[in-house]
């Protein structure tokens, strides 16, 4: 059964100005430490897309959650890449959230200018 189904995109460009702006600020409020080792030595613009990547991917993902992204937290959540898709794993400070049970089916897709993801969370 599908309890919720988010999505997101985020102009690259956006990403871009406040990666440019906040730096290492802001990229440790969109990414875990996990996720910020798979870019940390990337080129600039990998990282930009990086982000807003994981950025869309996490909204998309409190949306079907129903929650905000300030109740799910986005460093909270750490999208692990495997051979079945994108996995979730969260941080222990969210322990009794429903969202926490079940399935997640994350997607994230990327052209030069949008960032685009949905998430499929079900039982």
């Amino acid at each position: 059964m599908i309890h919720g189904l988010g999505t997101d995109v985020v102009t690259i460009a956006r990403i871009r100005a406040a990666y440019e702006r906040y730096g290492q600020k802001f990229a440790a409020k969109v990414l875990s430490a996990g996720e910020w080792s798979m870019v940390e030595g990337a080129a600039f613009e990998r990282q930009v897309e990086f982000l807003a990547g994981r950025f869309a991917a996490k909204e998309a993902m409190s949306k079907a959650a129903g929650v905000g992204l300030g109740r799910l937290g986005m460093n909270c959540v750490e999208l692990r890449l495997e051979v079945s898709g994108l996995t979730p794993i969260f941080c222990s400070n969210l322990t009794g959230k429903p969202f926490l049970h079940g399935r997640w089916h994350v997607s994230i897709s990327h052209s030069e200018e949008v960032a685009f993801a949905v998430a499929i969370w079900e039982e």
